[in-house]
């Protein structure tokens, strides 16, 4: 657990030595800089180190022992930084796309499906409306995987699209880049006028510069623009597009980085175009959620990539988890904000997760809920101590306890609610277990 417990003696030492700095005590199979952790104090102040500890990015492979995955049909960043395809039933451990070589943590997702078809084949099932397109450029995969899209001379608003036989909350993505133009708009439109959302990117800048809906239905919850490598950026468009049944995902050249005006369908009004502006552009997917998750490859059909489970079964890391008194630190670099996910489970409740107010929390027994909050898009550290007498919910250091005994659990998922709801949608950098309760973290 980031709550971290130090004998007396240690403490004193620490103070002698360096009384500018704090002592920090790297717990055994936990390299410096990438597991922070210092070793527990017991009851009896004795030194604690953890009965048993995992870090996933130094590994690369999930302990076999006491661990199993499945899963399928998935993507990942690979230590080039390229996109690749999953091996199935292969855990995916990302890399960073902007940082080569350096390991992000085993990435755990729920089920979802890709509903645009030949999602990198623009040539082939969209639309194209006063552009083309030709695959003549190296993309995030690191092979000439990517689209350079050109205007068509003339006054014409430049757009490429698809229909689709579905509706919901949608995060609709696409890895692109700057060519000779920097604006494009990513939307989704209902088929029917004044029922469309509409967000604008300047690649230059690397950001989301305007967004609209449409006056009858349409709203928008969130953009994102993230770099993904060689100059790419995955830009990101997650809303609501009430009311109808089936949506039309587009995208295509804006005008301007601001001020842009929209015709009753969401795309940009006309520019006159010189015939000479491309932008780049490659890996298409609309999904349905609340926020968008790894990409999935199409071709003629729609591809669903099945869930992430990853059960702790056997083995020390099992039993400790079930043991009559202990504690147990996850430790994430990123997550999902104001969303129900979950860290841990056992018997198909939430023993450490994340709640929709931003909180920890833990459904064992009597909830347990800390009393701050964390931003889960970026890195935490989350713990639990639990015996006959207390529990404890540590988040960040910031401990919350009680007085409830909560009794030892089996059938451990990390990262989903026994591998079916409340996916974690993120990564993971390491798991411990302590065979003791852990009271007083520093």
């Amino acid at each position: 657990m980031r709550g971290v417990w130090l004998s007396a003696l240690a403490l004193a030492l620490a103070l002698l030595c360096a009384p500018a700095v704090e002592a920090q005590q790297i717990l055994p199979g936990f390299p410096p800089g990438v597991f922070q952790d210092r070793a527990a104090l017991d009851a009896s102040g004795g030194v604690v180190t953890p009965t048993y500890s995992y870090n996933f990015p130094t590994s690369g492979v999930i302990d076999s022992g006491n661990m199993t995955y499945t899963g399928s049909l998935g993507t990942y960043i690979d230590s080039s930084a390229h996109l690749v395809a999953a091996t199935t039933n292969a855990a995916r451990f990302d890399y960073s796309p902007t940082s080569v070589g350096t390991p992000v943590g085993l990435l755990i997702e729920e089920p979802r499906k890709n509903y645009l078809l030949q999602s990198n084949g623009f040539g082939t099932t969209w639309g194209p409306v006063h552009l083309t397109q030709s695959k003549n450029v190296t993309g995030i995969d690191g092979t000439t995987s990517a689209w350079t899209f050109t205007a068509a001379a003339g006054s014409y608003q430049a757009v490429t699209g698809q229909s689709i036989t579905s509706n919901g909350t949608f995060s609709e993505t696409l890895y692109v880049k700057k060519g000779t133009w920097n604006y494009i708009f990513l939307m989704v439109q209902g088929q029917t006028a004044n029922y469309w959302a509409t967000a604008i990117f300047d690649l230059n800048a690397g950001a989301m510069t305007q967004s609209a809906v449409g006056t009858t239905g349409g709203t928008i919850a969130s953009t994102s623009v993230t770099p993904a490598g060689n100059s790419f950026y995955r830009i990101d468009i997650t809303g609501t597009v009430a009311g109808l049944a089936n949506y039309n995902p587009q995208f295509g050249f804006a005008n301007t980085a601001t001020g842009n005006s929209f015709d009753t369908y969401g795309q940009p009004v006309a520019r006159t175009w010189a015939g000479t502006e491309t932008f780049i552009a490659t890996d298409a997917q609309i999904e349905f959620g609340n926020s968008p998750t790894s990409y999935v490859p199409t071709t003629t059909a729609t591809v669903t990539r099945t869930a992430d489970v990853l059960q702790l079964t056997g083995g020390a890391l099992a039993t400790c988890l079930g043991g009559a008194a202990g504690s147990v630190a996850v430790k994430t670099p990123d997550g999902q904000a104001a969303t129900v996910g979950t860290l841990l489970s056992e018997n198909g409740v939430v023993e450490l997760g994340e709640t929709a107010a931003n909180k920890a929390t833990t459904a064992v027994g009597t909830a347990l809920t800390s009393s701050n909050t964390a931003t889960w898009t970026g890195a935490n550290d989350t713990g639990l101590s639990w015996s006959t007498t207390a529990g404890l919910i540590d988040l960040n250091a910031t401990v919350t306890s009680d007085a409830v005994s909560r009794a030892p659990g089996a059938n451990f998922y990390l990262g989903s609610n026994a591998g079916t709801s409340a996916f974690w949608n993120g990564h993971f950098t390491s798991i411990a277990c302590y065979n003791t309760y852990q009271a007083a973290p520093q």
